[in-house]
C-alpha cells in the first residue's frame, strides 16, 4: 500500500488553497507529482527534515520513506504552502 502527502498552495486570486501536487512513498521509492512537490523533494534530499519530537533532533530524508512523510506537515504549515496529513492510497 502506498502513502502520500498532498501539497497545497494558497491562490490569492481565488482566496483558497489549491492542491498543486503530492509526494508519494510506494514502499520502495519516494516520488513527486507536480513541479512544486518536485522542488520540495529535491530540496529535502540534501537538507532533510528534523523530527521535532525526537530528543536528538534526528533528521529524516526522503530515502527514509514512511518516517519522512509525516514530518512534511511540520515543515510546510504556513498560509502560503502546506502539506496534508499522510493518506493511504
Amino acid at each position: 500500500m502506498a502513502e502520500k502527502v498532498v501539497i497545497y498552495e494558497y491562490d490569492f486570486k481565488k482566496d483558497r488553497d489549491i492542491a498543486t501536487g503530492s509526494i508519494v512513498w510506494n514502499g520502495k521509492k519516494m516520488t513527486a507529482v507536480g513541479t512544486v512537490a518536485q522542488k520540495i523533494l529535491d530540496e529535502l534530499e540534501e537538507s532533510g527534515i528534523r523530527d521535532p519530537l525526537s530528543k536528538g533532533k534526528k533528521r529524516y530524508y526522503p530515502k527514509d520513506g514512511a518516517k519522512f512523510l509525516p514530518l512534511l506537515k511540520f515543515r510546510y504549515d504556513n498560509p502560503y504552502l502546506r502539506a496534508s496529513d499522510v493518506m493511504a492510497v
